[in-house]
């Protein structure tokens, strides 16, 4: 069962608990721990603006948890933002969700601003169906749902190949503990370009990959599975999303999931 696999905690059990087993016999862990855990202790006072207040436990871990998350996101953010500069798209990362919104209106209206109001361009509806749109209109509505999705916090980031932009969403994706956001989607954009490239020789990594994952890290591989978009499959249902199955192993690495050098021989082989 995939959820079952999923809700593993001795697999997937957050790094804030991981640490403090750890900084049981290790003094400097124990000691960074303590510092998170002070910095957990005032948040929680400032936004209750009570400075005498004394958080419980429970309270504690779940403000230290939130550190934790921002400081991966960050670390995952810098290393994203190095990607996008390689890969040559644009990047734009928010703090919070008012910024999000403010960077996905300035830069949908600037590649609408920049297109020939008669333009069209042939769009895939849901349903595999091809329809043809305006292309300023179908720019609007893609603007609308993004924003939409920032909102009610289910967009975490996203890359639009359309207007060569990686958005990423820090309030969203450590709300929702994805820290790995913005390697995730700097992942789709680097897949897009490797397609555009060689379709041929990315689809027979992407078989190589999902067969490794399949056989070697099978636990991983569910996880992914549950938390992708649409169980990492395509719109049939039924072949595999290449370009989600690498994002979201590239996340899984970066969240330190997947130990690459315990599997020299995939690495050596997939390049």
């Amino acid at each position: 069962n995939l959820n079952q696999l999923f809700l593993d905690a001795d697999q997937f059990g957050h790094e804030w608990f991981a640490r403090k087993a750890e900084g049981l016999d290790n003094k400097e862990v124990r000691k960074e721990n303590d510092k998170i855990e002070a910095e957990a202790v005032k948040r929680i006072k400032d936004k209750l603006k009570k400075p005498d207040y004394i958080p419980d436990q429970a309270e504690i871990n779940a403000e230290a948890v939130k550190i934790v998350d921002e400081k991966v996101y960050e670390e995952n953010n810098a290393k994203a933002a190095v990607i996008a500069e390689q890969g040559g798209w644009n990047y734009k990362n928010s703090s919070t969700n008012a910024e999000g919104i403010t960077a996905i209106e300035l830069a949908y209206n600037e590649a609408i601003n920049n297109t020939d109001p008669n333009e069209v361009v042939q769009v895939k509806t849901e349903d595999g169906a091809t329809i043809e749109m305006n292309t300023v209109d179908f720019l609007e509505s893609k603007k609308q749902k993004a924003i939409a999705g920032v909102k009610d916090g289910s967009i975490n980031g996203f890359f639009d190949e359309d207007i060569n932009t990686q958005f990423n969403f820090k309030e969203n994706a450590v709300k929702n503990q994805k820290t790995g956001v913005p390697l995730h989607e700097g992942a789709h954009g680097a897949t897009k370009k490797l397609i555009k490239s060689d379709p041929e020789g990315f689809k027979q990594a992407s078989n190589i990959l999902v067969e490794f994952l399949r056989t070697q890290q099978p636990e991983v591989f569910a996880k992914m599975q549950v938390e992708g978009t649409n169980g990492l499959r395509s719109a049939d249902g039924k072949s595999w999303d290449f370009e989600e199955v690498f994002s979201s192993f590239v996340e899984e690495v970066a969240a330190g999931n997947i130990d690459l050098d315990a599997h020299r021989d995939f690495t050596a082989f997939f390049g």
